[in-house]
């Protein structure tokens, strides 16, 4: 089967182009109307046993965004359509996108049609260099987390009472989790709701309590990770530590969403949604009130994040708990744990995780307690009739069909 060119119907009709050079073949799409579309597709044989790599380059710049791509569409040998997924564009050295993506075969695919499309701009969009290759299926990454739930005495515990209980909970993990990856605390753990000033309450970091979580790091050979109020150069901030394997400081992240309390008692807010990769996988941190600001979780899955942290003191409203934090995972497609310490309105408290769909994994509602679940970083949890007219993964979905040109605009009204 050769190459096929379809444009939408528009005013302008987008325009498909073959040329050949040095025996390399490169299929163009011309766009003169911005309100046109032009796909290039061919069908191929599945080419390798249990998985395949999918290769485009193209010419197209970085500034295009979604208005460029390639989806995959996986089918059995009926010719029934299974599975689309998208490519993941990756930017070269010389400022232009590629397209590529590792796949698993899936019981009953035996051939896969590529799209090759253009959409929604104007001028030439060239790909060349397409490759169907053989690969062996992505290994799988399946991180061992562990979500607890520490909660305060209301004015009634010192630092040192609090953190006494957080390593006796540490010690249990220890002794019934086999080969935890990551341990989650909830936000300000070691002051949380002892009433005390910033002055009295903030730590440096590295400082005491740093050090106390560190040594239980390399005890357990996990990342923990923790929420602190941090004094660094005379500012304030509520921090989320992560700490690697060994203990070293792998990572921090400073809250963007401040409550007033919290603006109104001096605490300075972060200014972005960094990602750290770790040795399973990458992860972001949302800390309690930015939960309430679906940007928060969008912005890590955008940054690369396959895993939210999510250490929080309490989530007021139970409607907010058991609606909201499902959809910050399902409508991302990305897995997340929650720590609490405060119960809500209905004097529950739950520590969570979730699925990249937003299904529960684990929980525990009890004080002093912990939940884990192994979550399967690689696996592909598709859905039907989410965008396309078969099984897609929202992981992509939900950000190569985003509109980031209208969201800017938006931003700037």
């Amino acid at each position: 089967m050769s190459w096929k060119f379809t444009a939408t119907e528009t005013r302008v009709p987008a325009q498909g182009m073959v040329s050949a050079s040095s025996g390399e073949e490169t299929l163009s799409i011309m766009l003169t109307d911005w309100r046109a579309m032009g796909i290039w597709e061919k069908d191929f044989a599945f080419p390798g046993t249990d998985g395949c790599h999918l290769a485009v380059d193209s010419d197209a710049v970085a500034e295009l965004g979604n208005k460029v791509g390639v989806m995959a569409c996986f089918h059995t040998a009926d010719g029934t359509m299974q599975h689309m997924d998208y490519l993941e564009p990756v930017l070269r050295a010389d400022g232009q996108l590629s397209f590529a993506r590792d796949f698993k075969r899936e019981p009953g695919i035996t051939g896969v049609t590529l799209k090759l499309y253009a959409k929604w701009a104007e001028g030439v969009v060239r790909f060349r260099n397409i490759r169907v290759e053989a690969a062996a299926a992505p290994a799988e990454r399946i991180a061992r987390v562990v979500t607890t739930m520490v909660q305060p005495t209301w004015n009634n515990e010192t630092t040192p009472e609090r953190m006494k209980r957080v390593e006796s909970l540490l010690q249990k993990i220890a002794k019934e989790v086999e080969k935890p990856d990551l341990v989650l605390f909830s936000e300000a753990i070691p002051d949380l709701c002892m009433g005390l000033p910033l002055s009295k309450g903030a730590e440096p970091v590295p400082g005491p309590n740093t050090e106390l979580f560190a040594g239980w790091a390399r005890k357990l050979n996990c990342y923990i990770v923790f929420g602190i109020h941090e004094i660094e150069q005379g500012n304030y901030y509520n921090t989320a530590v992560i700490l690697d394997r060994q203990g070293n400081i792998a990572g921090k992240y400073h809250k963007v969403h401040l409550t007033w309390n919290e603006s109104e008692s001096g605490v300075i807010p972060g200014d972005s949604f960094p990602v750290f990769q770790l040795d399973f996988g990458c992860v972001g941190i949302a800390t309690c009130w930015d939960n309430w600001f679906g940007e928060s979780a969008r912005h890590l899955r955008l940054n690369g994040a396959e895993l939210m942290l999510v250490p929080i003191a309490g989530c007021g409203i139970p409607e907010h708990r058991d609606h909201v934090w499902a959809a910050r995972a399902g409508e991302n497609g990305m897995a997340a744990a929650f720590a609490v310490s405060i119960p809500s309105e209905d004097k529950i408290a739950a520590s969570r995780i979730y699925d990249p769909i937003g299904r529960i994994l684990a929980e525990t509602t009890q004080d002093n307690s912990y939940a884990w679940a192994d979550i399967n970083l690689t696996k592909r949890l598709r859905t039907r009739y989410l965008s396309v007219s078969c099984y897609g993964e929202g992981r992509s979905l939900y950000v190569r069909e985003r509109r980031n040109g209208v969201y800017q605009r938006m931003n700037q009204a």
